[in-house]
């Protein structure tokens, strides 16, 4: 029987850990890949606008001598015929949607594009199929059967999101001069690249950039010399370009802009909020003073009910992009934009510096260098936690700015409620058992977060006034006895079920909770097992009296909880042959 019940408790932690390990990353191909032919096709037709090339035919002979390029009329945009197999056609999107979610760097991602049968291939095939029907990619489980590493790389690979709460500035120094120096050397490449896993998407993308202008600076002093040498040196900035504008992409997206980056956090919350703000999108401000809501993957260039504040039919409209669409699209031209000048400009003076002779002395000037330079970063959103004093932000509404970028409201509340989390439980029965005894029960609950919810505003898009749902599954284990901690338990169950949410804010800052779990499973008591069903209804008070302590640190929020009941909750167990038994159990929050 302890065997038996070993191997149910077994299974059941295990199915959480793959419940909540499979749906802890998302990524989504086709939306990097719109986003890099676009750009990529205005970048050719700015080349044509500007007359650096005196026809399209010498611009196509170019194209074809230094990148290996060729165009598509089923893709209307250019692609590189050396990486292509079949109807795998390899675009500079394809190299964006590419770049960082399935190959770790440059070099083994031209590798295994030029190797028929690689796994890498048939996922690109795999994803097209999704794209032909609409969709953004192929989903992760698919994904898996043919890459396992896919998950793994997605939970170790932190720099595809931004540092939350941390400023600008302190993102970009988070630079090192050392990397382009070790890049120029393909033996130290998978090294940088691993480096690199723990920066952010700002100082990823800043880092790879520099690479590819360095490298088509090489490209512009060489080509007098060598133009084969100085081709070679050229596509390989393309291609570092690729892979740097995946990274570019990452920092427009509103779910990459608030989870706290850690191989942790990724299991347990970085999914859930991630998911949330795509979808629900996040107010955000650029250093040109353009504010806007940023929404994020499998949004791109979605519409988002532009109806509702129209007063006439003929103000409705739909461009072919919208303002965020273009906006990112658009810093992705500057970035090619950047590598070809810096190819032009070397080519046409020989005694140019290069960025790494350029580059400050002084490691906390990088920002400021970056910026100066590298005009994508102009459009980017600024991270939350920065300080706008210290930048020139175009607006002379500096103050009002400056709140956008403070910080994230309700966000530790929303994390609360979609994000995996831990609560332990305290409480006991009212009624006795066969021996006249009341049963002291310690319950470990997991809530698996939830992607179904209902969150609201008012006509004045505040919270109050308003009411929020949210519905998920969990998982519960409980032990009790008549003696706690003087002898073996003799009392324990294992449930799974569905847990209910409704807050009901009565103003900007308090919210009245209630909330349910409806579970059934396996209930041990003195050796014997039985099947078990056990509604419950609770209530939070924390929220409504004013105490905010979602918002605390851990260290604080957990006394606090065992202080004060700030969660309470009454159920039953019924059970086949016997008379319910009825119980009140307080909640603490761990983890979310």
């Amino acid at each position: 029987m302890k065997n038996l019940k070993f191997s149910v408790i077994l299974f059941f932690l295990a199915l959480l850990y793959y419940i909540s390990f499979l749906n802890s990353f998302a990524w989504d191909y086709g939306e990097h890949k719109e986003i890099g032919d676009k750009a990529f096709n205005n970048f050719v037709a700015w080349l044509i606008e500007e007359k650096y090339f005196e026809s399209e035919k010498e611009l196509l002979k170019f194209f074809g001598a230094s990148l290996g390029l060729e165009y598509s009329y089923s893709e209307k945009t250019y692609y590189f015929k050396n990486l292509s197999l079949r109807d795998n056609i390899i675009t500079y999107g394809a190299l964006n949607g590419l770049s960082g979610d399935h190959e770790q760097n440059p070099l083994s991602l031209e590798e295994d594009l030029r190797y028929t049968r690689s796994t890498l291939n048939q996922v690109i095939a795999l994803h097209n199929e999704y794209i032909k029907k609409f969709g953004t990619g192929a989903p992760t489980s698919e994904i898996m059967h043919y890459d396992i590493k896919f998950a793994w790389f997605a939970a170790v690979d932190l720099s595809h999101f931004y540092e939350y709460g941390v400023s600008y500035d302190d993102q970009l120094n988070d630079f090192e001069k050392e990397h382009l120096i070790k890049l120029l050397k393909p033996d130290y490449v998978e090294q940088v690249f691993s480096d690199l896993k723990k920066t952010n998407s700002l100082c990823k993308y800043v880092t790879l950039h520099s690479m590819a202008v360095y490298l088509a600076e090489i490209a512009g002093k060489t080509m007098a010399k060598d133009s084969l040498e100085a081709y070679k040196y050229l596509y390989y900035a393309f291609l570092y370009n690729a892979f740097a504008d995946h990274f570019l992409g990452d920092s427009f997206s509103s779910g990459h802009l608030v989870v706290n980056r850690s191989i942790f956090t990724a299991l347990v919350n970085n999914r859930a909020l991630h998911d949330f703000y795509n979808e629900n999108g996040v107010e955000v401000i650029n250093l040109n003073g353009e504010k806007w809501k940023q929404y994020g993957d499998q949004n791109f260039n979605k519409y988002h009910s532009e109806w509702e504040d129209k007063t006439s039919y003929l103000q409705i409209e739909y461009p072919p992009l919208t303002k965020s669409s273009s906006r990112v699209i658009n810093a992705v031209v500057f970035s090619i934009k950047e590598v070809f000048e810096a190819f032009y400009l070397s080519l046409n003076n020989q005694e140019r510096k290069n960025i790494m002779d350029r580059l400050p002395s002084g490691k906390i000037l990088y920002y400021k260098f970056f910026i100066e330079n590298f005009k994508a970063l102009s459009l980017v959103p600024v991270p939350f936690g920065t300080d706008l004093l210290y930048y020139n932000v175009k607006s002379k509404n500096k103050k009002e700015l400056q709140k956008t970028v403070e910080s994230i409201p309700y966000r530790n509340y929303i994390r609360s409620r979609v994000a995996n989390s831990l609560l332990v439980g305290l409480g006991g029965n009212f009624t006795k058992n066969s021996k006249g005894e009341y049963t002291s029960i310690i319950e470990l609950r997991f809530n698996l977060g939830t992607n179904f919810y209902s969150f609201n505003y008012n006509y004045e898009l505040e919270k109050k006034g308003t009411m929020d749902s949210w519905f998920g599954p969990t998982v519960s284990f409980q032990i009790g006895n008549t003696e706690m901690f003087k002898k073996k338990n003799d009392y324990t169950a294992l449930k799974l079920g569905v847990n209910n949410i409704y807050d009901i804010w009565l103003s900007e800052s308090r919210f009245f909770s209630v909330y349910d779990y409806l579970e059934t499973g396996i209930q041990w008591d003195n050796g014997i097992a039985r099947a078990v069903f056990t509604p419950s209804v609770g209530l939070q008070f924390g929220s409504l009296i004013g105490i905010k302590y979602y918002e605390l640190p851990i260290w604080i929020r957990i006394p606090l909880e065992l202080l004060l009941p700030l969660k309470l909750r009454f159920g039953a167990d019924y059970v086949p042959t016997k008379k319910p038994d009825y119980h009140l159990i307080g909640e603490i929050d761990i983890l979310f």
